[in-house]
C-alpha cells in the first residue's frame, strides 16, 4: 500500500440559473378598470417557445456543442519567432431550471400577472406585452404573520406594478416574524475572458455586469471559483388563472413576435451574496476550503479548519452583496471570509429583502416556463510556441479519484500509457495491485505521490502548423483491490482519449489535465486520474 497526502474532497452543490431581463421597460399601460374576462377561444397551436425554452415536466432537449474557434499566426514575440495558437471555447450546461434570478432589485416589471413576450429570455430579448389586459388574480404570501389575520391573502384587480406595491406595503406594515432564510449555495470555476474580467450572464440593472477588474489577481493566480449564496426570507404566488391569464389575446396577439408568452407567477425575496476565490492552490483545494463557510463548517476537524482556513487567508477574495443590511455589506467588505461567514450566518430582517428570482409561466396553459442555463462562459486564450526543433513534455500523476458501488473503502491501481505519433509507447503511470494507493472515500480527489515522465517530440523538419497538430492517444485503465492487496478487485474500467500537441499546450497553460475510466454498467464503477503538466522547447 502507499502513503497519500491530504485529500480535498469536491462539495457537489445545487445549481442555480442566472438569467436577465435586462430589456424589460417599465410600460404600465392605463388599463380599463373594469374586470376583464378570460378568452379562451383563442388558439396558441400557430406559436412556438422562444429558443432555448422548453415546458416544465417535457425532457430537455440536449444543447448542441457551442461551436469554438483555433487560430494559428506566425508571430514574433520579444524578436523570437514562432507560432501563436488562440482558441475560443465554452463553458455551458444543457441542464434545464424553473427558476430564474433578478439582478435588478429597483425593477418595476416583475410582479404576479405581469406578463412578457419575446424571442429569448436567455438574451434579455423579452418585455412587456403591449395593452395586456390581465384576468383578476389572487395573490398570497409565505410571511409568518404576528397577529391572526393580518397577512391573508388579496385580490389583485387592477394588475399593475402600483396595485402590487400597495399590498405588499400592506403586509409589510403589520409586521411579520422573522421565520429565517432559505439558503442554497453554488460555486463553480470561472475563466478569464479576452478583456481581462470575469463577466456573468447575469446583469444589475440594464446595463452594469456583475464584472471584478481581475487583471492582477488573475495573472498571480491559478484558480478562480465563484461561490454564490441565495438566501430566501418570503415569497409572493398568485393563484393559478383558469384558463389563458390574457382576457384580450385576439387584440394583442400581433405583438406576440410569434412566440407563446411567459407571466411572472411568483416572486421570491431575499438577498444573494457572491465571492470570488483567486488562489494558487488546486481547484479541488479551494472547493473543499470554501466548507468553512457552508452551514456546517463546525464539524470539520480542527486539522482540516487550519489547513482550509490557510487556502482561504493566502487567496484574493472578490466580494458582492445584493439584499441585505448596509452594515452587512461593510462586513463582507472589510472582514474577508470570516466576514463573509458571519455575515451570511445573522439573520436578514424582511424589510431588507430585495426581489432575486422568480417564476415564469406559460399563458395558454400555466405551465412552468424552463430555460436552459445562461452560464456560459466564453474562454479565449493564446499561446505563443516559439520556433523550435523539438518539444518536451512533463507527465506527473498527482491525483486519484474513484467509486465502485455502495462500497465505502477504495484501494484504488492501474496504469495509463501514451502512444506517440511515431508509434511509440510510453508509460504515464503503472501501479500493480499489490501496491495500491488507499483513497480517503467515494468520489474524493486524493492526492498521490507518484513519478514523473518525460517525453520528447522530434520536428523532423515538418512546418511548426504540421508538428503541432500531430496527435497522441492516452489510454487509462484502473481498478479497485481489496485491502490486502491480493486480487484485482474491481474493473472501473478503460478510457482512451486522443489529443494534439497543442491540447498538450493548453493542458500544460493550465497545469493540468484529467481522464475518467467508467465501467459500462448501471451501478457507478469509475476512477479518475489527474496529471500536472509542463512543456519545455528546443
Amino acid at each position: 500500500m502507499k502513503k497519500t497526502n491530504l485529500s480535498f474532497s469536491r462539495v457537489w452543490l445545487p445549481l442555480v440559473a442566472a438569467l436577465v431581463l435586462g430589456s424589460c421597460s417599465n410600460y404600465d399601460e392605463e388599463w380599463e378598470k373594469d374586470d376583464p374576462a378570460p378568452d379562451n377561444s383563442f388558439s396558441f397551436s400557430n406559436y412556438k417557445l422562444g429558443e432555448g425554452m422548453v415546458r416544465s415536466g417535457v425532457t430537455s432537449p440536449n444543447l448542441p456543442n457551442v461551436p469554438g474557434g483555433e487560430s494559428s499566426t506566425y508571430d514574433f514575440e520579444n524578436g523570437i519567432p514562432g507560432i501563436k495558437i488562440t482558441r475560443t471555447t465554452y463553458h455551458q450546461s444543457g441542464t434545464a431550471y424553473n427558476e430564474f434570478m433578478i439582478f435588478n432589485p429597483a425593477s418595476t416589471s416583475i410582479y404576479p400577472g405581469h406578463v412578457f413576450v419575446g424571442g429569448s429570455v436567455t438574451s434579455g430579448e423579452y418585455t412587456p406585452v403591449k395593452g395586456q389586459k390581465i384576468v383578476p388574480i389572487t395573490i398570497s404570501n409565505t410571511l409568518v404573520p404576528l397577529a391572526a389575520g393580518t397577512l391573508q391573502s388579496r385580490p389583485l384587480v387592477d394588475v399593475s406594478w402600483s396595485s402590487y406595491q400597495d399590498i405588499l406595503k400592506d403586509w409589510l406594515s403589520y409586521g411579520a416574524q422573522d421565520a429565517g432564510a432559505m439558503t442554497e449555495y453554488e460555486y463553480h470555476q470561472v475563466t478569464l475572458d479576452k478583456s481581462g474580467s470575469v463577466h456573468l450572464s447575469g446583469s444589475i440593472g440594464s446595463t452594469a455586469k456583475l464584472t471584478w477588474d481581475l487583471s492582477n489577481s488573475w495573472q498571480r493566480n491559478k484558480t478562480h471559483v465563484l461561490l454564490k449564496f441565495i438566501q430566501k426570507v418570503y415569497s409572493v404566488s398568485m393563484d393559478m388563472p383558469e384558463g389563458c391569464i390574457l382576457a384580450n389575446a385576439p387584440e394583442v396577439a400581433k405583438n406576440f413576435k410569434g412566440t407563446v408568452p411567459v407571466y411572472v407567477s411568483d416572486v421570491y425575496y431575499g438577498r444573494i451574496a457572491y465571492m470570488l476565490v483567486s488562489s494558487n492552490y488546486s481547484y479541488d483545494e479551494v472547493t473543499a476550503a470554501l466548507g468553512l463557510l457552508l452551514p456546517d463548517w463546525a464539524n470539520l476537524n480542527v486539522s482540516l479548519q487550519t489547513q482550509y482556513k490557510k487556502v482561504l487567508d493566502e487567496s484574493a477574495l472578490h466580494l458582492l452583496c445584493i439584499g441585505g443590511k448596509t452594515e452587512q455589506h461593510g462586513r463582507l467588505a472589510d472582514g474577508g471570509w470570516e466576514g463573509f461567514r458571519k455575515s451570511l450566518a445573522e439573520p436578514m430582517p424582511i424589510s431588507t429583502a430585495c426581489p432575486i428570482s422568480y417564476t415564469l409561466r406559460y399563458v395558454d396553459d400555466n405551465s412552468v416556463a424552463q430555460v436552459l442555463t445562461t452560464d456560459r462562459f466564453p474562454i479565449i486564450s493564446s499561446v505563443f510556441v516559439p520556433e523550435c526543433n523539438q518539444i518536451s513534455f512533463r507527465i506527473t500523476p498527482t491525483a486519484l479519484e474513484a467509486a465502485a458501488g455502495a462500497k465505502p473503502d477504495l484501494c484504488v491501481w492501474g496504469n495509463a500509457t501514451m502512444k506517440l505519433p511515431n508509434g511509440q509507447k510510453v508509460t504515464l503511470f503503472n501501479t500493480p495491485f499489490s501496491d495500491y494507493y488507499k483513497m480517503n472515500g467515494p468520489n474524493i480527489y486524493t492526492q498521490i505521490d507518484a513519478p514523473s515522465t518525460t517525453i520528447t517530440l522530434d520536428r523532423n523538419g515538418m512546418d511548426m502548423e504540421t508538428f503541432l497538430n500531430q496527435q497522441v492517444e492516452i489510454t487509462a485503465s484502473l481498478g479497485n483491490t481489496v485491502a490486502a492487496g491480493t486480487t484485482k478487485g474491481d474493473d472501473l474500467g478503460t478510457e482512451t482519449v486522443t489529443k494534439s500537441l497543442k491540447d498538450l499546450i493548453f493542458a500544460a497553460k493550465d497545469y493540468q489535465f484529467g481522464i475518467q475510466t467508467r465501467r459500462k454498467i448501471a451501478t457507478d464503477f469509475h476512477g479518475s486520474i489527474v496529471f500536472d503538466i509542463s512543456y519545455a522547447t528546443k
